[in-house]
């Protein structure tokens, strides 16, 4: 029953989610001269223009009847023909979905990996003050708008010392150019989200720092890293999971953001771009895979999480905990 309430929600949300997309789509004032001509688009004749619209507009159809023909094309992989880019919709997508895929999961490795190595230090006696000076310092950033931390660190780390790229080279044939042009967007969605993960689960490290199951193992004598890593974080990770997948939209918009400022040929950018242009055909196809990729994270994080915890799974008294 759960499952199916579950696949009935996630056909609720794309529905719903579609439907107010095309909804826009077909009443907003878009120029599919603007789409196709560019910045040459006022030079153009007015046979042009009408031919664009006879040819590309929505409105030539029934709004019903319009979103269920895109829907059934949709499902078939059949997105559509863009007028920016003069080519399938599908060539562009898969293209954007994949570059965005590598920044995002760079990004969020290391989010992973940091997130409880700076947890850790934090309630570590011997390295407590680097741990909450690495604290301090990414909840402090976490308050500033990327914008800000973008043209910050684009000065620092491009300007003043050279380092890395100040946006994405599309002609970079080694590896080491490619890592100086993904290093700033990945170093911006990271700083700008460390201190808002590290500070949920060192919420839930102080509960579970209470539990008589910690003074047990210190009793023991068990060292303090494999009692926070073997058995604290591991009883965190549940909880966690379950904040992070209510964080998701947050993560993926950030670096849409983060994209299309640094001229990164990714989602984010011809998301962007199509809406500007008002290449709708582009703009459905973008919003809907991001829609989905979302809903199914959101799907995913939830189930790994109501899964990972034992005393969740199965109701049995597995390892440490209270009684």
């Amino acid at each position: 029953m759960k499952i199916k309430n579950n696949i009935g929600r996630f056909l609720l949300t794309i529905f719903i989610l579609t439907f107010f997309v095309y909804l826009f789509s077909y009443f907003a004032p878009i120029d599919q001269s603007k789409a196709f001509y560019g910045n040459t688009a006022s030079r153009i004749s007015t046979k042009n223009n009408e031919f664009l619209k006879k040819e590309f507009s929505l409105k030539n159809e029934n709004i019903i009847k319009g979103y269920v023909k895109w829907s059934l094309n949709f499902l078939k992989f059949d997105m559509g023909y863009s007028l920016k880019y003069s080519t399938d919709v599908k060539t562009i997508l898969f293209k954007a979905l994949k570059n965005s895929f590598l920044l995002n999961f760079i990004a969020f490795l290391i989010l992973i990996i940091l997130t409880p190595i700076m947890t850790y230090l934090s309630f570590s006696n011997k390295l407590k003050f680097i741990g909450n000076l690495l604290n301090l310092i990414s909840r402090l950033s976490f308050c500033i708008p990327e914008f800000w931390l973008i043209i910050f660190l684009t000065y620092i780390f491009s300007f003043k010392f050279r380092v890395f790229s100040s946006s994405f080279d599309i002609f970079a044939t080694d590896y080491i150019s490619y890592i100086k042009s993904l290093a700033i967007p990945i170093i911006v969605i990271v700083i700008s989200h460390i201190g808002y993960y590290c500070g949920y689960l060192q919420k839930e490290v102080e509960d579970e720092l209470k539990k008589n199951y910690v003074l047990y193992l210190r009793a023991r004598g068990f060292s303090s890293p494999y009692i926070f890593f073997k058995h604290i974080l591991k009883k965190s990770i549940p909880s966690y999971l379950s904040f992070f997948s209510n964080s998701f939209i947050h993560l993926i918009s950030g670096s849409y953001t983060i994209e299309y400022m640094f001229s990164y040929p990714g989602m984010g950018k011809i998301l962007i771009e199509s809406a500007k242009t008002g290449d709708y055909n582009l703009l459905l196809s973008c919003v809907t895979i991001t829609g989905l990729i979302v809903i199914i994270g959101f799907f995913i994080c939830e189930f790994i999480s109501n899964n990972a915890d034992p005393l969740r799974r199965d109701g049995d008294n597995i390892g440490f905990h209270e009684n």
